[in-house]
């Protein structure tokens, strides 16, 4: 089969389109001919051997990255009872352990990384909602345990986990606040924050407690660079998303006990990642707003990378994969034929 493989985690220089072998399907797990694949930070991260720190995490070259997307179930493993060849679906690929990734023509998974599509939802934009989508949800629901009628602050919500965050607040009947630019401010309460601050105001803690303490802070920044510790009440929960980055700043375990709040490292949760991917489609389904999907052809996997990694592309990247029938060419917004 055709992938962007890896011959090294040292750069992007080490990718390369080529051939490798499909995989093979072990017993238990779905063999997906991938249509769409999301272009993320972590690719770029993973490229450049960012992974290198997770135990786990042991590659074999050539290596296949790629950590979202959505095609159609090609085969089924001995076992599986839960999908059949010719379903739709979007997964969360396990590079983390080591296996290979989306950016390729088929990947072998877990059925339990997946979740079928309904048919008419467009592949392209559902290649684009794992990643960001399960961060979002997983800290806020599992890690954060947000209830209704809190108060959520999301730092770098015009972001691409933050603006799922402040849509799954919103939707879940949070009061939501939100850092961003002064030019997202309005892209934000229209998507359901009840207001936002400029994270670049050094007064921004000052003024997110004049709105009130939060519940729940979810930090997408980790650079310990706010104050955002003082802005939870007590039993408040202090939710950071892993960013791979060796800078990235633990919260001060003193300052949390001095206000009486927690500190719980966000992220996905492996073992529910089908939840949490058939709770997103069903949002999507009742109008959750996607980032602007850039489509683009097979050949600029690596300069979608390069530009993620300078984040000189705007909205979401996703790349269309091998192949030319009828199924793998799908319009953001359009049925599927």
């Amino acid at each position: 089969m055709k992938a962007l493989v890896a011959d090294h985690l040292n750069g992007l220089d080490g990718l390369r389109l080529g051939d490798v072998a499909t995989p093979a399907l072990p017993a238990g797990e779905i063999l997906v001919r991938m249509r769409f694949a999301g272009i993320n930070p972590a690719d770029w991260k993973t490229a450049e051997g960012y992974l290198k720190v997770i135990p786990h995490f042991r590659p074999h070259f050539p290596f296949v990255i790629g950590l979202e997307g959505a095609g159609t179930v090609a085969t089924v493993g001995e076992g599986v009872t839960d999908f059949a060849p010719g379903d739709h679906v979007v997964l969360k690929s396990d590079v983390s352990q080591g296996r290979w990734g989306t950016f390729a023509e088929c990947i072998a998974i877990e059925p339990r990384l997946a979740a079928r599509l309904p048919r008419g939802l467009p592949l392209d934009a559902a290649a684009s909602l794992p990643i960001a989508g399960l961060t979002a949800w997983h800290s806020l629901m599992l890690h954060g345990a947000m209830k209704p009628n809190e108060t959520v602050f999301i730092h770098a919500g015009a972001g691409g986990v933050g603006s799922f965050a402040v849509q799954i607040a919103a939707r879940a009947g949070a009061k939501v606040l939100a850092s961003c630019s002064p030019a997202n401010a309005e892209y934000l309460r229209a998507r359901g924050a009840y207001k936002t601050f400029d994270y670049r105001d050094p007064d921004m803690a000052t003024k997110i407690r004049a709105a009130g303490t939060c519940d729940v802070v979810v930090d997408a920044i980790n650079d310990g660079q706010h104050g955002l510790i003082g802005c939870l009440a007590s039993g408040g929960r202090y939710v950071t998303i892993p960013t791979l980055d060796p800078r990235a700043v633990r919260p001060d375990a003193r300052k949390l006990a001095a206000v009486g709040a927690t500190f719980v490292p966000g992220g996905l949760v492996r073992e529910r990642t089908r939840e949490g991917l058939e709770t997103l489609i069903a949002l999507y389904i009742d109008g959750l707003t996607l980032p602007e999907l850039q489509v683009l052809p097979t050949d600029d996997f690596v300069e979608a990378l390069s530009d993620c990694r300078s984040g000189t592309r705007r909205g979401k990247a996703v790349v269309r994969l091998w192949g030319e029938d009828k199924l793998a060419i799908a319009s953001h917004g359009k049925a599927l034929q």
